[in-house]
């Protein structure tokens, strides 16, 4: 996957990350369910200028993921906070 990154009045610098994909395997429902208490999308925003973004995992639905865009879209920066994001849907990643 490749990001580009840019701290405002800089230029932009592209990283490619690299991803590992491995079957998910859950010993227990209540393991799975404890997992998803983890999976909702949170952000806010500081007036026009920033809009933050913690993203656990990339399994929005596309309406969804079309939802949150038009809001980013709205801003003059954004940061996404990955922390903890076992990643998602390869599909979702390309949309954008």
């Amino acid at each position: 996957m490749l990001l580009t990154l840019q701290i405002p009045g800089s230029t932009p610098k592209q990283v490619e990350l690299l991803t590992k994909v491995e079957k998910a395997t859950w010993g227990t429902i209540a393991e799975m369910e404890e997992r998803q208490k983890y999976s909702t999308q949170y952000y806010t925003d500081l007036g026009d200028d920033l809009f933050i973004w913690k993203m656990p995992g990339f399994d929005l639905d596309e309406k969804s993921l079309d939802d949150m865009m038009k809001k980013v879209g709205q801003h003059k920066s954004l940061i996404i906070d990955l922390r903890g994001n076992g990643g998602g849907y390869e599909k979702r990643s390309n949309i954008y």
